[in-house]
């Protein structure tokens, strides 16, 4: 990394989360932007009108069109509670999860009704993949996948960050500071 920091996410006042020793030993907290929680909804809200296309557009052409989209419309709403159910569900789930970096690894917090947390350890840490779709870059954030090694294929996703490249940086370099064959063998 530079000697120039980079802020990676905005914490609730807006404030720019740098990564410096002195953040680090405190623990520094990430939290995921809303953004994230558009990507599967998006799919779903799409395929279904893209379904109903059709369906609208020959009710245009009929003799009583006004019979004709009005039962058309009814269905598509009765279709679209689940699809706003499902919409909301990785939404809420975002706004409750947090990404905590310290000194002596990675965590994602999330804590709705009850506490899930997972850790990975830095020496544990094996590989990242730094991840963008189409609909990832017109939202403007990054995912990043920490994979751990002796964890069942624990793998860590980072999903909603707006500035992932820094936090990549970090990692890898404390992948590379901390990275031993001894722990390997004793993991295994």
């Amino acid at each position: 990394m530079t000697d120039e920091w980079r802020p990676v996410a905005t914490t609730k006042r807006g404030v720019a989360v740098h990564f410096d020793p002195e953040h680090l030993e405190q623990g520094t907290l990430v939290r995921p932007s809303l953004r994230a929680a558009v990507d599967v909804p998006f799919k779903f809200i799409a395929a279904i009108f893209l379904f109903f296309l059709p369906f609208q557009i020959g009710s245009l052409f009929t003799d009583r069109p006004g019979l004709v989209f009005g039962a058309l419309t009814t269905i598509q709403l009765l279709q679209f509670f689940p699809v706003l159910f499902a919409t909301l569900v990785p939404a809420f789930q975002l706004a409750f999860t947090r990404y905590i970096i310290d000194e002596e690894g990675i965590k994602v917090k999330v804590q709705i009704l009850q506490k899930t947390e997972h850790r990975v350890q830095w020496e544990k840490v094996t590989a990242l993949l730094h991840r963008r779709t189409l609909i990832d870059r017109m939202l403007g954030i990054e995912r990043l996948d920490i994979i751990a090694y002796g964890e069942r294929g624990t793998t860590l996703k980072l999903v909603g960050l707006r500035h992932a490249a820094p936090l990549r940086d970090l990692v890898a370099r404390r992948m590379r500071e901390t990275a031993s064959v001894e722990q390997l063998f004793e993991n295994d």
